[in-house]
């Protein structure tokens, strides 16, 4: 008795066959049990497959999308959080205020515009007023937000929740009243995060040294800024 004839699949899958031959010559179709499927459909078809699966697993989950991989196994997450973290932009006699990190370990020593990471629900100007108070034992005018938002790397953040954060500053402004001498670094850090501080002319921005990043180019623009606006010059 002659054997059964070879099904269309196992005809297909043959070296020798036709449609091994146009599959070697058109990269762009592929064979999936033993259907010929062009490149395009192959991803469509992909695509629902894994919607499919994971629709299994969440029925909520709109048709066509599946989960962001989530921190851990099996977790998804929504858009990323940003933590925001504010920083002073203030000036007197062509001088920034900066200030010296001392803790956390990983950032001490390095010279910032003395500012605060805001909590969520928390206002932006009462969250560094406040812990500018607490730093410097002086009061804190937050006047209005210049420059554009910056990336920071590494930020120090206790919250788990934030995956980054970004620097904004406010141009700010101490009382009139107050007398400080600028030489001796007046307001003086009361030891809680920083160790220092310094008024550097926005000339000579590398009196200090090393700077964070982030800060040392934020403040080349906060002089350049300060340079161009005869109003803040006027009310330093």
């Amino acid at each position: 008795m002659a054997p059964p004839a070879p099904s269309a699949t196992e005809h297909n899958a043959r070296p020798g066959s036709g449609i091994r031959r146009f599959l070697e010559r058109q990269p762009d179709f592929g064979l999936y049990r033993g259907m010929l499927i062009d490149d395009a459909t192959m991803r469509v078809f992909l695509k629902d497959l894994v919607t499919q699966r994971h629709r299994a697993v969440d029925p909520a989950l709109p048709a066509g999308c599946a989960p962001l991989a989530g921190r851990g196994r099996g977790e998804s997450t929504g858009p990323m959080a940003e933590a925001v973290v504010t920083g002073a932009a203030i000036v007197r006699e062509y001088r920034l205020f900066v200030a010296r990190r001392s803790r956390p370990q990983s950032v001490a020593g390095f010279w910032e515009l003395p500012g605060a990471e805001v909590a969520p629900g928390q206002d932006e100007q009462s969250a560094l007023s406040d812990r500018f108070t607490s730093e410097f034992s002086i009061s804190l005018r937050c006047v209005d937000r210049i420059l554009s938002d910056r990336a920071l790397t590494a930020w120090p953040t206790d919250d788990e929740d934030y995956d980054s954060a970004i620097l904004r500053i406010w141009r700010c402004q101490l009382p009139s009243e107050s007398t400080l001498d600028l030489d001796l670094g007046d307001p003086r850090p009361n030891m809680y995060v920083y160790d220092e501080t310094r008024w550097v002319p926005i000339d000579e921005l590398d009196q200090v040294s090393p700077w964070r990043d982030a800060d040392r180019i934020t403040a080349s623009e906060i002089a350049d800024h300060y340079l161009a606006d005869d109003w803040w010059q006027a009310a330093d």
